[in-house]
């Protein structure tokens, strides 16, 4: 019994790695070089730019946020005792 949910359990994860692979690959391969956005003039964006930007915004910022946070609170508590 135990296996055999186990073998459903691996079947639903691979089915999910499955799907989420093919839509980054999908999604991967479209990525335009310029976006054009339409506001009261038109802006034209470089797509690698846009891209690195996110990155940065959802990725590297907090992630250095993090580690600064972590490594000032390690030297307060250092040279608190």
């Amino acid at each position: 019994m135990k296996s055999q949910r186990f073998i459903s359990r691996v079947r639903k994860h691979s089915a999910v790695a499955l799907v989420s692979s093919c839509a980054v690959f999908q999604l991967g391969a479209c990525i335009p070089q310029e976006f054009t956005a339409v506001q009261t003039t038109t802006v034209t964006l470089d797509g690698r730019t846009v891209i690195t930007n996110l990155v940065n915004a959802a990725i590297i910022t907090p992630l250095q946020t993090a580690i600064a946070d972590y490594i000032n609170a390690y030297f307060d508590r250092v040279f608190e005792e």
